[in-house]
């Protein structure tokens, strides 16, 4: 998975950006989506698409984002439908409440 170079600018919209998810988005999921579009650039269906095995969900993530995808997939776990195979699988309706999560925290690529 790709991730942005660190800079001092970059650390600040880190900082921000974690702010900001923590303040506007409650679930545990849509969270994470946002905290890996962030850091990546990509799109929320290529976000859904990204398997990781558990050992190293974390591992690629800055620390202020480890407990957004930790806690996605905790809650992935207690409440995955079989058949859902990633940390960030999202029911068709919940693209569009990912969205206005990103556009709520100001996050939103332009």
């Amino acid at each position: 998975m790709a991730r942005k170079k660190q800079t001092t600018d970059s650390v600040r919209q880190d900082s921000v950006a974690a702010d900001r998810i923590h303040a506007h988005i409650a679930h545990p999921v849509h969270a994470a989506i946002v905290a890996v579009r962030f850091l990546t650039g990509c799109t929320t269906h290529q976000a859904t698409l990204i398997r990781l095995p558990e050992a190293e969900l974390t591992g690629w993530a800055p620390a202020w984002a480890q407990p957004l995808v930790a806690a996605a997939s905790r809650y992935q776990q207690l409440t995955a439908a079989s058949g859902q195979s990633s940390v960030f699988s999202l029911m068709p309706r919940e693209y569009e409440a990912v969205e206005e999560a990103l556009l709520g925290c100001r996050l939103r690529p332009t």
